[in-house]
């Protein structure tokens, strides 16, 4: 269908294979540390477009991932899904069935 095909700004990458400028992390830092491996790259790429940072899809840079150690349903798992929502003001609402997102995450999650 012609997707992937060719560079294009995304609202958050995958770091399993990523590059970033020196000028960027001196200014954001490093990964969020009360995420263990799930949502610490999407926080970072939101935390980069909310300071005015751009993320791009490079689809000629290839990871081949083996082991498959990110899947699964696992308590990280939870965990980071509730350090990232809690970071980003999202919550759950029981009545709706639904997510109520904070107004900084609402505009940074519409396509960039």
């Amino acid at each position: 269908m012609g997707h992937g095909r060719i560079p294009e700004k995304q609202k958050w990458l995958n770091f399993a294979s990523v590059m970033l400028r020196r000028s960027m992390t001196n200014k954001i830092g490093l990964l969020d540390e009360s995420m263990f491996l799930v949502y610490s790259d999407s926080s970072y790429c939101y935390t980069a477009r909310s300071l005015g940072y751009e993320c791009w899809y490079e689809p000629c840079s290839q990871v081949f991932h083996k082991l498959k150690a990110s899947k699964g349903g696992s308590d990280w798992h939870r965990k980071d899904m509730e350090a990232f929502m809690k970071k980003w003001g999202i919550t759950y609402d029981e009545t709706s069935k639904s997510f109520q997102y904070s107004p900084l995450f609402q505009k940074l999650d519409m396509f960039p």
